[in-house]
């Protein structure tokens, strides 16, 4: 009886733990999948002159303040001898960002895998009040649907242009790279990417391409822009009836322990100078014309050979303005520039990138678009010494900025900025 008693309780038991097991292959898995990601970075700062995109995590280039110059009233920089010196320490959180995901249950006959993806960040407005700027507003990024068949990969929404492929390692400064206006063109604009990856054994190779809306600023009361107010807002480029079309292929592969990355972006816009509706007043910059197009290409890469590696890129075009080319000067200017990172890991956490770009747009276009007080060159140099811990990094960066602006049909003076910038961030 005891045998019996005992083998039963044996056999309830090896029941009870098989159970949950038999419930669970009988169980559909969950189709839907959430994900939350980004990093918040918190940085001070001291800086001895001014920046045009806001202080700490802004930059782009120094900008002719009166913190720059001397008499304080000055209009070009050049109008002032003596530059003066200034300092302020601050912090910054704007380039904190984060990111949600959505992937759901797959269509067409099981045949593609649907994904929604948002993004923002705090680069918006300050808030209203004499508090404002510890109140900054979130900006959105990226907002996109995308459908992925095998290898192709179909995205409709806001987000980052093809151009935008890399940028200088930063803590602070990645939200607003610190090549910006000084190597790197790029934008976030809605509209249709279609990417198609193909396999080559030890490489990859990945062609896409995108139509895009065709942004461009009209805003008369900036004399930079050189073009009328139109109705709505509604830019030269909307205009055209086309859209700003961009393709990049890109090469991923190793050679032995050299791992390399290479590719090459090629864009193309139009605008119809005439402008959306009757009776807008052609751009100062027109000369006669009604219409204006532009091509640009890039060409970049990055080599790594451990512990060392080496990246850049470097762009020329016209009507690069849309893409923080050409110094934010909207016309049809031709436009040039590059950046170049040699990094290194001294150990496994601590690591050190050193980084040097510029923009160099046609004096004589810059100068005819937007006349004899405009930017004509933009350079920087610097770099970052950063320890990381898994998610968690500390960094301290340098950042000096030359902007040369015009004073006259010939000549031209130099303003500079400097930054310290100390940050602390958490990656997700």
């Amino acid at each position: 009886m005891n045998t019996l008693r005992s083998l039963m309780s044996a056999t309830l038991l090896a029941l009870a733990f098989a159970a949950p097991s038999v419930r669970a292959a009988d169980e559909t898995p969950n189709p839907w999948k959430f994900e939350f990601h980004g990093w918040v970075t918190a940085s001070m700062y001291y800086q001895d002159q001014a920046f045009a995109i806001g202080q700490g995590q802004g930059l782009l280039y120094s900008a002719p303040t009166t913190a720059n110059l001397a008499g304080g009233s000055c209009t070009p920089a050049g109008a002032c001898a003596n530059p003066k010196s200034a300092s302020l320490l601050s912090g910054d959180i704007r380039n904190s960002r984060f990111a949600f995901s959505m992937a759901g249950p797959k269509v067409f006959s099981g045949a593609a895998q649907p994904r929604a993806y948002l993004e923002f960040d705090l680069f918006g407005p300050n808030g209203a009040g004499a508090f404002g700027s510890e109140q900054n507003l979130p900006r959105i990024r990226v907002a996109i649907v995308e459908l992925k068949l095998g290898n192709t990969n179909i995205q409709v929404g806001q987000q980052n242009q093809l151009v935008v492929t890399q940028i200088p390692g930063s803590l602070a400064h990645i939200a607003n790279p610190v090549s910006y206006g000084a190597g790197t063109i790029a934008w976030r604009t809605p509209g249709v990417r279609v990417t198609q990856t193909i396999p080559l054994d030890s490489m990859k190779l990945e062609l896409a391409a995108e139509a895009v809306k065709n942004k461009w600023s009209n805003e008369v009361a900036n004399a930079l822009t050189g073009g009328a107010t139109t109705p709505a807002g509604i830019g030269l480029g909307e205009a055209s009836g086309m859209p700003m079309f961009q393709a990049r292929a890109m090469l991923d592969g190793k050679a032995g322990p050299v791992t390399f990355n290479a590719y090459l972006v090629g864009i193309y816009q139009s605008l119809d100078l005439n402008g959306f509706g009757d009776g807008q007043a052609l751009p100062a910059w027109a000369a006669g014309k009604t219409s204006a197009s532009g091509t640009t290409f890039e060409v970049g890469g990055k080599l790594v050979f451990a512990p060392v590696a080496l990246s850049g890129n470097y762009y020329s075009g016209k009507l690069t303005g849309n893409m923080l080319g050409s110094l934010l000067v909207f016309g049809d200017v031709k436009d040039s520039g590059y950046w170049v990172q040699l990094a290194g890991n001294i150990t496994k956490e601590l690591s050190l990138n050193i980084d040097y770009g510029a923009a160099t747009p046609d004096k004589a276009d810059m100068r005819r678009i937007a006349g004899n007080a405009t930017r004509l060159a933009n350079n920087f140099v610097g770099g970052m010494l950063k320890y990381q811990d898994g998610g968690y990094a500390l960094g301290v960066e340098y950042w000096q900025y030359t902007t040369t602006y015009s004073t006259s049909a010939t000549t031209s003076t130099d303003t500079s900025a400097m930054q310290v910038i100390a940050t602390a961030g958490y990656f997700f």
